[in-house]
């Protein structure tokens, strides 16, 4: 899948709990991104693009579905900064903290930035 195709429905984004979220500022950085992902055997499936108004919509929504502690609060807040500056939000579904660092190293080598993991006792900011 390209990633002008991740743009004809809404995303919903899912608790935050064990999932990584980063940033990148292009459609072009998106697609290398989600290519090298793939790469490394993220599935598509596992991974959820939000942007515009529809990503920002998700945001909003994901407010009301979760408990939010500090770290989520400062992470919705920035996506909100992020999404309205025109940049693409990227959350991918992760088992664990090495899956989640494999995910950072590997979208960062791509530009993607400002990754923050979720895991089931802390979270962590990854770049």
């Amino acid at each position: 899948m390209n990633a002008t195709e991740t743009t004809t429905s809404a995303p919903h984004l899912t608790p935050l709990l064990g999932r990584i979220v980063g940033f990148v500022d292009t459609e072009e950085q998106l697609e290398n991104v989600l290519q090298a992902l793939q790469r490394v055997r993220f599935a598509r499936s596992k991974i959820t693009v939000f942007r515009g108004e529809s990503g920002l919509n998700a945001v909003e929504e994901l407010k009301h579905e979760i408990h939010m502690g500090e770290d989520e609060r400062e992470l919705v807040s920035f996506c909100s900064s992020e999404l309205k500056e025109g940049h693409i939000g990227i959350e991918v579904e992760v088992q664990n903290q090495t899956e989640a660092r494999l995910v950072s190293e590997t979208a960062t080598s791509h530009q993607a930035r400002h990754f923050t993991y979720f895991g089931p006792w802390y979270t962590m900011r990854c770049t």
